[in-house]
């Protein structure tokens, strides 16, 4: 009798050898070679070919019996375990003897199957629960189903393989028993909805964390054995994977006013989830689903309220530098414009340079000018600002650049914190050159992204040019070449469009009035600063004529004369020594326990010089002998009379010059008394008002110069659009000015006054 199959397992329960088969893989086992070699050589008996089938027979019926009890005792739950190799090698056995034990064996596991879902179903309970309950006895149940089926799939798997894969009309056995649990749920309309409601609940209840009660089973990966279960349940008869993106979305805009509760986190609670909801429908291999997601979330959530989503979360993303969000955000309505032909990404440039500008503001309002340190600060907002653009990976990001730069230099550069600007410059650059061990290339780094945020380039050139020229005349010490890279540089950013040239005319005057002018007169030491007036800017000084002491005017008398014969032009030159503060003297004077030096300015040397030829002086007599202005006489005496410099010493005949007094330091500096800051700046804002009606006087001669003849509308037209990028100018302003060319003869006017000629 043909051998089939043998193991190789002497200890089985169940011979095998003898079974015939009516299949064939079309290799012969060697152990059945021999067997067929002798065949037809010897023929065996009737009587003992009927033993063998009788004994084949028995052996079949011990198979099915065994493999009948297998299925009996998963199906009803029993917890037997049983040897998957010998399962396996009874079905082989049973399969490869006729094709009809396949047939049979199959059959049986079904019935079994469906006879054990019949009383299953008056078991479930999940859809009598509530949604939360039900979800998880809904899972609970259905698992418990499926391990039995996975269980039988296991131990049949060659029956699966082999047979039911390839059934034109049976299905494997895990996909029956699921059919069967699928009739159950799709044939009930109720049971149907309420599973589409746990899933609902399930991701609602993820997405929206505030609201769940169970977060430990509220989880993507309940969420993910949900779907797959459904998904396996759903077989061709119904739809597929694509309703999960028809009930996020439903969850989406649940969650919507939930999340709005706080604008700040709004954008960022929908992109957390929707991040994790396209991870998930990746994982589930629903690429597609996962790309077109987005944009559908975008047009539920944030679109329909778009302007008042991004006023409250453009500056929440920006503090909390959570800028990729805002990325994201610019490139998936970049993506709808092309739907829905409305640029939004405006919108959001709009809102950021709304953020940026506030930013700026609270910057220059909580400093209140009171640091020196505010235009760093300034920059390092620009910096920073910058870079959360560049880390944002926005949609045009050179157009978000523009706008953080245009906001920030909006504020700087308007009429309400102008003049704050100017006074930070300014505070910044004196705090630097005043410090010993500030830092050159940090400062000139500083100054520059500074004068690029500057819309009035020309007006900071102008307040540079003034305090340029306090440095330059009563600075101690000065750096030329720190302060010709700093003039570069600044000329650099202003570009050809404004006249730079007098800060290096400034500096090189200084220059050389150090290497030319300076000299020794006999017991005193000149260090004349001869400075050309049109290279500097209006320096307010005194009206008031001073009486020079002989000794100091027997000295500038013989400086004026050598400078005028020094060059061919020099006669041609007048000398003006009338800004008395600039001059700066050193006067040695002997006190009664040693002599000291005064580093005075020229009134206090004009002052103190008085006491050489007397010992008491009244006030009238001081205005006398100086003819000095009252005020300033005042200014000047208090500055020599303070509690920590008390030089003079004030009695009931005068002032007498107190040469008890003494101290420990060898060089004494009394500064003045400093004018009230109203008086001070109103003399600066006249000297700026003659600095603007030049420009405006230079621009309105150049205009007319070109056109010859002009109507005057027009004139005042073209005179505002050049003046206007150096700063604010008014209508009334151009008309004086014209009015004062007109009276110096440089222009006339028509007979009927519309028109203006230029008088060569």
């Amino acid at each position: 009798m043909d051998r089939v199959l043998d193991f190789g397992n002497s200890n089985s329960s169940t011979d095998y050898q003898g079974m015939q088969s009516h299949l064939g893989s079309g290799v012969t086992p060697a152990s059945q070679r021999n067997i067929l070699e002798t065949r037809g050589k010897r023929h065996k008996s009737k009587r003992t070919q009927d033993h063998e089938s009788t004994k084949c027979q028995k052996q079949l019926e011990t198979i099915r019996i065994s493999l009948e009890h297998v299925i009996d005792s998963v199906v009803s739950g029993n917890d037997e375990s049983f040897s998957f190799a010998r399962v396996n090698r009874e079905v082989i056995a049973l399969s490869t003897y006729k094709h009809s034990e396949q047939a049979r064996l199959s059959d049986y596991i079904f019935r079994k199957l469906n006879q054990e879902f019949e009383n299953l179903q008056s078991k479930l309970t999940w859809d009598s629960l509530e949604t939360g309950s039900a979800g998880q006895t809904f899972l609970r149940e259905l698992n418990a189903w499926d391990d039995k089926l996975k269980c039988l799939s296991r131990l049949f798997i060659f029956l699966d393989r082999v047979y039911l894969f390839q059934h034109t009309k049976k299905k494997p056995i895990r996909d029956h028993g699921l059919r069967l649990f699928a009739s159950a749920l799709f044939d009930s309309s109720s049971r149907c909805s309420l599973l589409e409601q746990v899933l609902k609940d399930l991701h609602l209840n993820i997405i929206n964390r505030s609201k769940s009660e169970h977060s430990d089973w509220y989880n993507y990966d309940t969420l993910r054995q949900f779907a797959e279960y459904y998904e396996r349940l759903i077989f061709e008869e119904h739809t597929s994977y694509y309703f999960i993106s028809d009930i996020f979305l439903s969850n989406y805009e649940l969650c919507k006013e939930d999340w709005w509760e706080d604008p700040r986190t709004f954008v960022s609670n929908i992109f957390d989830s929707m991040r994790k909801d396209i991870s998930f429908m990746k994982a589930l291999g629903l690429q597609d689903m996962a790309a077109s997601f987005a944009k559908e979330v975008l047009r539920k959530t944030i679109i329909p309220d778009l302007s008042e989503v991004l006023s409250s979360c453009v500056p929440a993303l920006m503090e909390d530098e959570r800028e990729f969000e805002l990325g994201i955000l610019t490139k998936l309505l970049h993506i709808e414009e092309v739907h829905s032909n409305c640029n939004n990404v405006k919108q959001v440039a709009f809102h950021l340079r709304n953020y940026v500008a506030a930013k700026t503001i609270e910057l220059i309002k909580y400093d209140a000018f009171a640091s020196k340190d505010l235009l760093p600060e300034v920059v390092k907002l620009r910096l920073k600002l910058s870079e959360s653009c560049s880390r944002a990976n926005l949609h045009a990001p050179g157009d978000f650049d523009f706008e953080v730069r245009s906001a920030i230099s909006n504020i700087l550069s308007s009429p309400e914190y102008q003049n704050n600007s100017v006074l930070m410059f300014s505070k910044y650059c004196e705090a630097f050159f005043k410090s010993k061990d500030a830092d050159a290339v940090e400062f000139k780094k500083n100054i520059q992204v500074f004068f690029k945020l500057l819309q009035n380039k020309g007006k900071f050139i102008k307040i540079y040019e003034r305090d340029l020229s306090k440095r330059l005349l009563l600075g101690k010490s000065f750096n030329y070449p720190l302060e010709f890279d700093l003039v570069d540089n600044l000329l650099h950013e202003v570009g050809d469009n404004l006249d730079g040239t007098n800060l290096k005319a400034m500096i090189q005057d200084v220059k050389q009035s150090d290497t030319e002018f300076r000299h020794d007169y006999g017991s005193a030491e000149i260090f004349p600063l001869v400075l050309k007036k049109s290279n500097w800017p209006a320096i307010p000084k005194q009206a008031t004529e001073l009486k020079i002491p002989p000794e100091l005017d027997e000295i500038l008398v013989t400086f004026t004369e050598k400078f005028r014969q020094s060059d061919a032009k020099g006669e041609y030159k007048n000398l003006d020594w009338s800004n008395y503060l600039l001059h700066q003297l050193t006067i040695s004077v002997n006190f009664d326990k040693g002599p000291k030096e005064l580093q005075v300015n020229l009134l206090q040397a004009i002052v103190i010089l008085q006491f050489s030829e007397h010992d008491t002086l009244s006030f009238a007599q001081f205005v006398e002998e100086t003819r000095m202005e009252q005020k300033l006489l005042k200014r000047v005496i208090a500055s020599l009379s303070s509690s920590k410099f008390p030089f003079l010493i004030e009695d009931n005949d005068g002032f007498s010059f107190n040469y008890a007094f003494w101290d420990k330091a060898a060089k004494l500096r009394p500064p003045m008394a400093r004018e009230k800051e109203a008086v001070v700046e109103e003399a600066f804002k006249k000297a700026e008002r003659r600095d603007r009606d030049d420009e405006i006087t230079a621009a309105v001669c150049n205009i007319l110069k070109q056109k010859g003849s002009i109507l005057y509308p027009e004139l005042m037209g073209q005179v505002l659009m050049r003046l206007k990028p150096r700063g604010e100018v008014s209508i009334t302003d151009i008309k004086r000015r014209v009015e004062y060319l007109i009276t110096q003869h440089f222009a006339k006017r028509s007979e009927d006054g519309q028109t203006l000629h230029y008088i060569p």
